[in-house]
């Protein structure tokens, strides 16, 4: 466990933690000769090139692990017997409640008494390592595989498979083509120690937060908080080369153009204050700021999602299959998205009941561009005569849609036949209906 100051929650730090645990159990055993770890899909996390570079670093200090196997769960299966130990920590704060919690080691405490089982290890700053100066270049994965150059690499052999099914397939990290076309061992490049990775600062407005708060916390404690690294009022104000962004939290737009020199002169230069505040006040009323063309579309969407949801749907001829079903009104010409309604399924009776036939949902996402003349366009799975006339006499709004021939409102003349010529239109009017076939 470490706290904000020391480190973020990125590869680097999760390679960190995987090494002084697996360094803590092989000092503990020293018959263990093989390392077996599950993870999820998480890039940022688990399926990086830090992660690979830990395990080599890990089988170059201790020549007696013979094998590290690293598995990965598939997607959308990725609950873990790891899940459960955050519900146990909420479960046992909760009746926790007289224990103070002022400092990260006070955490530590209370996780070593929800369970004799949990082994907790705290992260000091040099254990923190920058597995990434290993390797040099590019790097990629794709699926389970890694590309691109690789460099100061101490173990001959990395296997990988995408598919339970099939073979590993195995990649020479022993050596690597230089440019003039030689091979070289890389083992020439062998380092004895990795760098430290430095401590994280926290913002100046946090520091000057938690010192507010001193008052309230026991003496013992003060220094901890005191002695917490921190970004200057320049850093902040200010940002370097290195930052590329700038972190204004907690203050008004006021403050940020001042022109006294408490302000930061990077948002005077970009925009004024005025077009800042009305660009912030369209953003918070799109459909008031917003006014759609003349010629508007409702069509539906599926959008990928295979994990827990009461409301999943399976449609099997939509390219994702699985996902939550989602209704939108969009603009024919900018394609602008106005309107969004999730399908939840059948909706329980009650006192204000929904439903999810084609004409209520159409009804309900034109609301917003209702009596103003446009015009709308459907497939026909929304469309009907009924919904058409309903439209037109309601709300103002012509439809323009492809039906099925199912529809009792179609004559049999419309229907194709075998009498009937080839590429040849029928067309039918009734006062403000019109049918083309």
């Amino acid at each position: 466990m470490w706290d904000e100051s020391k480190a973020g929650r990125g590869g680097e730090e999760i390679s960190s933690a995987i090494f002084k645990w697996a360094k803590n159990v092989i000092h503990n055993s020293a018959c263990v000769n093989e390392i077996k770890l599950w993870s999820d899909n998480c890039f940022g996390q688990n399926k990086n090139i830090s992660i690979i570079m830990c395990f080599f670093w890990i089988m170059q200090k201790y020549p007696q692990i013979e094998r590290i196997n690293m598995k990965y769960l598939l997607k959308g299966h990725t609950h873990m017997e790891a899940d459960i130990v955050h519900a146990l920590i909420e479960r046992k704060r909760k009746k926790l409640k007289n224990m103070m919690i002022l400092t990260p080691w006070d955490w530590q405490q209370m996780v070593r008494q929800c369970s004799s089982n949990y082994n907790v290890l705290n992260m000091e700053q040099e254990d923190f390592l920058q597995f990434n100066v290993l390797f040099e270049g590019k790097n990629s994965f794709i699926g389970n595989k890694m590309l691109k150059k690789r460099k100061y690499f101490f173990h001959p052999l990395f296997t990988f498979k995408c598919d339970r099914k099939i073979q590993f397939d195995a990649v020479d990290l022993n050596r690597i083509k230089r440019r003039s076309g030689r091979l070289e061992d890389s083992r020439d490049k062998f380092l004895t120690h990795l760098p430290v990775k430095s401590a994280v600062p926290i913002s100046q407005q946090k520091f000057n937060d938690l010192i507010s708060l001193l008052s309230y916390v026991p003496s013992v404690c003060h220094s901890f908080y005191m002695n917490l690294p921190k970004k200057s009022n320049k850093t902040r104000d200010y940002p370097n080369s290195d930052d590329k962004a700038m972190k204004c939290s907690h203050r008004s737009s006021e403050d940020l153009w001042q022109s006294d020199g408490t302000g930061a002169d990077l948002f005077s230069c970009v925009m004024s204050e005025r077009r800042f505040r009305f660009l912030l006040r369209c953003i918070s009323n799109c459909k008031k700021s917003y006014s759609i063309s003349e010629y508007a579309c409702v069509d539906e969407k599926l959008q990928s999602f295979r994990g827990r949801c009461l409301f999943r749907q399976y449609i099997p001829n939509k390219p994702a299959k699985n996902g939550i079903k989602i209704f939108a009104l969009y603009d024919n010409i900018t394609y602008y998205t106005s309107t969004l309604e999730i399908y939840a399924g059948k909706q329980p009776d009650g006192q204000f009941p929904i439903y999810n036939s084609a004409s209520e949902v159409v009804k309900r996402l034109v609301s917003p561009i209702s009596k103003t003349g446009r015009n709308i366009t459907a497939n026909n799975w929304f469309a009907s005569v009924s919904l058409a006339e309903e439209l037109l006499k309601n709300h103002y709004l012509t439809l323009v849609a492809t039906i099925n021939k199912n529809k009792k409102e179609i004559l049999k003349e419309f229907l194709l036949s075998k009498n009937r010529e080839l590429c040849s239109s029928y067309f039918g009017f009734q006062n403000n209906k019109s049918l083309v076939s």
